[in-house]
């Protein structure tokens, strides 16, 4: 908790939270080197030895995961009521690697899990991040960044 103490105290009022990127899938392609993750990682207990600290501060938690992983963060959620918790990128839904031309038939997946996050009164959900690569829009490879209308039809 020093360490966390220690930024509130840098920040001058500015440090609001940690945000932590989990993802991790059984398909190496999708991976990030830059920032290696574990499988199970928002339920070990050294990971959630660290959460506890962040409520009694008033710090939040944004977890940016890939979407076979919300059930975890449901998990995590609901073992930390007090722990207000940011969910990014709308949950990582996949549309690349293992997940490529599979989008209609994995919906119903994120979508159940989705629904049993908004369960939890301490998750909300950030709207962004919908025009990454690991989506499997193509939006990448178009000339022009997307319009809002064009992410939200797709």
């Amino acid at each position: 908790m020093p360490v966390l103490e220690a930024h509130i105290a840098a920040g001058g009022g500015r440090f609001r939270g940690i945000r932590h990127i989990s993802t991790w899938d059984a398909d190496a392609s999708l991976l990030t080197p830059g920032y290696p993750s574990i499988p199970g990682l928002l339920a070990d207990d050294g990971f959630r030895e660290g959460f506890a600290c962040l409520a009694p501060l008033g710090l939040t938690f944004d977890a940016w995961l890939f979407h076979p992983q919300i059930d975890e963060l449901a998990a995590l959620a609901r073992r930390f009521p007090d722990t207000a918790i940011v969910l990014d990128h709308v949950g990582g839904p996949l549309g690349t690697g293992a997940y490529e031309g599979r989008r209609e038939a994995l919906f119903p997946a994120w979508r159940a899990a989705i629904l049993g996050l908004s369960e939890c009164p301490n998750v909300c959900v950030k709207l962004g991040g919908l025009g990454m690569r690991i989506n499997g829009y193509e939006f990448h490879r178009q000339p022009d960044p997307p319009a809002s209308e064009t992410l939200a039809a797709a």
